[in-house]
């Protein structure tokens, strides 16, 4: 979405409509962190503690969870 179209939506929407771009905003983030912590998991091969990968595990499914 381009963010003048945001914008638009946004000026005349109701809660209910700004809640749902708020939604689709959020689930997008969402996609683009599990996209990126595969890429990182992929390029670190491992090099990492499992622990750290534990952590950042756990707030996405936290992330996910809140949505």
């Amino acid at each position: 979405m381009d963010p003048e179209d945001i914008t638009a939506m946004l000026l005349g929407a109701t809660n209910d409509e700004i809640l749902g771009v708020m939604d689709q905003i959020s689930n997008a983030l969402c996609i683009v962190l599990e996209r990126m912590y595969q890429e990182l998991q992929e390029i670190e091969n491992d090099s990492k503690p499992a622990a750290d990968i534990e952590v950042f595990e756990e707030e996405v499914r936290a992330m996910e969870q809140r949505h």
